[in-house]
Order: structure tokens, then C-alpha cells, then sequence
């Protein structure tokens, strides 16, 4: 029951949200391979990927809605209070493998550096590349909530 709660919850809000658990002895590229999807991915840019973030917590995705241009993703982000977790994103998909079928999900970590999640000509895909120039009204974006990281200090000798 509360599954159906969530998802009408979901619906009215437009919001998704979706706990994960990030196994950090998994590398990034092992946590490519078990998407179980077809792979379209130049390595030399995942490694580019930032690893940072908290181990576990809620993932909340939105829709775009709107042709966004990629300059303008990460304030898409912010305006909900959200900053990105590349690796939480991934274990979303992980998690629950239908996810990015109704919910075509990406990521940007660069202004020309991205991992989208789809399912393309009937096929489940991973993409990462460089040649990200904007994002269409279909994708959907996700982050941590800023408030749940934790406060850095700075240290003077």
C-alpha cells in the first residue's frame, strides 16, 4: 500500500524520490556494467566523473519539461535545493533497472560532459560522452538535497 501511496504522491508532486546506498568498493566503471544496459561510453570521460557525496540517503528526481540549454542545468538543480550525485544517480538506476524506461534520466558534470540513462529503440542504454549540447523536454534530473550534506570545516594551521 504505501508503494501506491508514494506513487500518487509522485504524481501530484512531480517529484520522485528513491533511497540509495552507494557500495564504494564498486568502481565506476563496475557500476556501469551492472546497469544491465548496452553501453555507449568513453571511459576517459567517466573517469572524469566526481565521486563525492554521501554513501546513502534520498535521491529526488524532477522532470525538465523545457528545452534546457546545458548552461542552465545545474540552476535547475539549485532552485530545488538540490545538488548533484553522480554515483547516487547511478545506483538509482542500479536499484530499480525500469527506472530510466519511464523516466529518462541525465546527468552533466561539465558543460560538455554527461551520463544519460534511456531506453533507446526498444533497447535499455547507458550514454557518456562529451558531446552533451542541451537537454529536451522529456529528460529528468536528480540530486541530494544541499541540507542533508554534511557542513565542511576548514582547518588552519
Amino acid at each position: 500500500q504505501f508503494e501506491v501511496l508514494r506513487r500518487r504522491v509522485e504524481a501530484h508532486s512531480e517529484m520522485i524520490i528513491r533511497p540509495f546506498k552507494i557500495d564504494r568498493t564498486k568502481s565506476k566503471e563496475e557500476m556501469i556494467h551492472a546497469l544491465g544496459r548496452t553501453e555507449y561510453v568513453n571511459y576517459e570521460v567517466l573517469a572524469t566523473m566526481p565521486t563525492d557525496g554521501p554513501d546513502e540517503g534520498e535521491m529526488l528526481f524532477f522532470p525538465s519539461k523545457r528545452y534546457i540549454p546545458v548552461a542552465e542545468q545545474p540552476a535547475e538543480l539549485a532552485k530545488r535545493g538540490l545538488v548533484p550525485h553522480y554515483l547516487a544517480q547511478i545506483q538509482v538506476n542500479i536499484d530499480d533497472r525500469s527506472f530510466a524506461d519511464d523516466h529518462p534520466n541525465g546527468m552533466q558534470w561539465s558543460k560538455d560532459s554527461c551520463a544519460t540513462f534511456d531506453r533507446w529503440v526498444g533497447g535499455r542504454g547507458v550514454y557518456v560522452d562529451r558531446d552533451v549540447s542541451d537537454w529536451d523536454a522529456y529528460w529528468w534530473f536528480g540530486g541530494v538535497r544541499k541540507s542533508a550534506l554534511p557542513l565542511t570545516t576548514s582547518s588552519s594551521t
